[in-house]
């Protein structure tokens, strides 16, 4: 368990003791996208600096692919289906560090041909999630019979992917012989707003939605809707 600010030199030492690492799978990041306003500069700090001295290292070493684990976030809110040709448009300081992270890969492969695979996966959700994402954060919520606080009124839409199709799509990923774009999106074909989504929850745990629920301010700049097109994963 090593710091990616702090133990670059560590973390590569490790790296090159394996005998021609083929693949590296980087989920690496500051997370929490309205946590990013108070303290931007970590993120950067993150997200962008260490990242693209780590980056600088691998190219040092023949490797055949490396995934970046990208974000949605990064379009920024559209009432549009998003496709991976799409201009970035940022809302929050999180997204902001991931967009420039990928611009930065996507220079590495066009100067330097480096091996870079960015997908960006839609919500994902599935067993071991922490505790603080929306889904177990309902169901918790109910088993305790506390209130849930919805941001805006959850009137937010979203797309959720189950951890088991997002891990395939990483395996396939991995395997892909033929690789003819950078950035591939995976998500899922439907679109749920996030009140819908614990009335949902509540409907499958006899719960009435009214009892749980308490509504609060919205996050600072948060995005309404993205919905991704995943022709290209299907593909």
């Amino acid at each position: 368990r090593l710091d990616i600010n702090k133990d670059i030199n560590r973390i590569i030492k490790i790296i090159k003791k394996i005998k021609n690492p083929i693949f590296i799978i980087d989920f690496a990041g500051q997370g929490m996208v309205a946590e990013s306003w108070n303290n931007p500069d970590q993120w950067f700090k993150t997200n962008v600096i260490s990242k693209i001295n780590l980056i600088e290292e691998l190219k040092k070493i023949k490797i055949n692919k490396y995934i970046r684990i990208s974000t949605p976030e990064v379009y920024g809110s559209s009432n549009k289906t998003l496709l991976e040709e799409n201009v970035d448009k940022p809302t929050t300081p999180y997204a902001l560090t991931h967009s420039t992270i990928d611009k930065y890969l996507k220079l590495q492969k066009k100067e330097f041909n480096f091996p870079v695979l960015i997908l960006r996966f839609s919500n994902f959700y599935g067993e071991y999630q922490p505790i603080y994402r929306i889904i177990p954060k309902t169901i918790i919520s109910i088993l305790k019979g506390k209130k849930l606080s919805l941001h805006g009124g959850g009137l937010s839409s979203r797309s959720f992917i189950y951890i088991d199709d997002f891990s395939n799509a990483i395996f396939k990923a991995i395997n892909l012989k033929k690789q003819k774009q950078i950035v591939i999106n995976v998500s899922s074909k439907e679109i749920i707003t996030i009140k819908d989504l614990v009335k949902t929850i509540c409907k499958k745990m006899n719960t009435n939605y009214k009892n749980i629920v308490k509504i609060s301010k919205d996050r600072r700049a948060k995005d309404k809707k993205y919905f991704m097109n995943s022709k290209k994963a299907k593909n």
